[in-house]
């Protein structure tokens, strides 16, 4: 019998495609990619631009975590290439 829902952890084409905010079906893609891309430095700015945390809210923790990781990595990236640049 063939499997009819899709399980991340069988499944490579779900990573990354889990919801983090399930109220508003938001991607750990989409978070990521919005942090990145636009700089999003809090989580005030990432639910502004997303809407995630802004249902049930039992997301924001995570959605915190998100913030914490990427928006730090991006901060490096960036210093990174300024000092390639002066160098």
């Amino acid at each position: 019998m063939m499997e009819l829902s899709c399980q991340s952890d069988r499944c490579s084409r779900c990573i990354g495609s889990e919801y983090v905010c399930h109220c508003l079906k938001v991607t750990e893609d989409s978070l990521i990619d919005t942090i990145v891309t636009l700089g999003i430095r809090n989580l005030r700015e990432l639910r502004q631009q997303t809407g995630a945390g802004d249902g049930c809210m039992s997301c924001r923790i995570r959605l915190q975590k998100y913030v914490d990781e990427y928006a730090r990595c991006e901060q490096v990236e960036s210093v990174a290439m300024e000092l390639t640049m002066v160098g």
